[in-house]
């Protein structure tokens, strides 16, 4: 599949990319801040997924619902030059209701430097954010480490309406790529250790009662893992790494298998936000994921959740 000609800029080995994210970090936070604030928030939610296992066939589809929990600590510090710094941690824990073999729990932590384009609620606003997370999940071959950095730029075009667009970058690396987990259809068993990109944009319309509504679209060039019983020639022939997937319950005498497909994804996103007191707010989330892989092997899930944050 041919890659997206704005996104070349970004294929750059790792190391030299977050090197010069923590660089330009530490460069601004050496500034002192004229203002510092702790921060604790705290969220619970619920999730539903059509296609949790990312199947390409309907016999491979499997859908399920998810709770998670998920806690963050950080520091907020308001620099000098219309600069600002958060730095945060963050443990969160996902339980699946039919496929156990998803559960996870992941810690994460990250930056974000904001700098403002002068003064007032109207002018531009960049920010970029730098996260590392680490997954356990209850199934040994779905850890991985993931790097993530993001650089945005944002305007409040009125009172009510804020829009916002960016790049991503993410660096996947499983933690598991061994002998013991390879399956006998290919050697090639690192089913996350890929690289990808992203371009996004959101658009945001804030009521008078401080409830918001946004929309959001992502183009995503990269990979998905999609979970199918084996052997799936269709899958097989257009997969970059494949191995077996215990995550998923197969029939007797059948296996599971987790194939990494280099895919291009249409993620359209819609969100309703409304505060409930000072320090609390509710979200209900629905997305339609749309995957295109190669040789037609395309397909799509629809997720929808809830969730609720309270900042301490």
């Amino acid at each position: 599949m041919r890659r997206l000609p704005l996104l070349e800029c970004w294929h750059r080995p790792p190391n030299v990319l977050f090197a010069a994210a923590l660089a330009l970090v530490g460069f601004i936070a050496m500034s002192v801040p004229l203002h510092a604030q702790n921060f604790v928030d705290a969220s619970i939610g619920l999730q539903y997924d059509d296609n949790a296992s990312r199947g390409f066939l309907s016999s491979d589809t499997h859908a399920d619902t998810s709770a998670n929990i998920a806690f963050t600590a950080g520091r907020f510090s308001q620099l000098r030059n219309n600069n600002s710094l958060a730095a945060f941690a963050s443990l969160s824990a996902t339980k699946f209701d039919r496929h156990s073999g998803l559960d996870s729990q992941s810690v994460e932590i990250g930056t974000t430097l904001t700098h403002k384009f002068g003064l007032g609620a109207y002018v531009p606003v960049l920010r970029s954010t730098l996260t590392w997370r680490t997954e356990d999940s209850y199934k040994k071959t779905r850890d991985r480490q993931i790097g993530v950095l993001d650089i945005s730029m944002s305007k409040r075009l009125s009172p009510t309406w804020l829009f916002e667009a960016g790049v991503s970058k993410e660096f996947s690396e499983g933690s598991y790529d061994g002998q013991r987990y390879q399956s006998h259809y290919s050697s090639e068993n690192d089913i996350y250790d890929f690289q990808q990109q992203s371009l996004f944009t959101t658009l945001e319309y804030s009521f008078s009662d401080f409830s918001t509504v946004s929309l959001e679209y992502s183009l995503i060039d990269g990979y998905t893992v999609s979970s199918a019983l084996a052997p799936n020639p269709r899958l097989l022939g257009v997969s970059k790494a494949l191995t077996l997937d215990p995550a998923i319950d197969a029939p007797a005498g059948r296996s599971q298998v987790a194939y990494t497909l280099e895919t291009r994804v249409h993620l359209f996103t819609a969100h309703w936000s409304y505060p409930i007191g000072m320090d609390s707010s509710l979200t209900l989330s629905a997305s339609r994921q749309i995957i295109i892989a190669r040789k037609n092997v395309d397909y799509s899930n629809n997720h929808l959740s809830i969730s609720f944050i309270h900042s301490f």
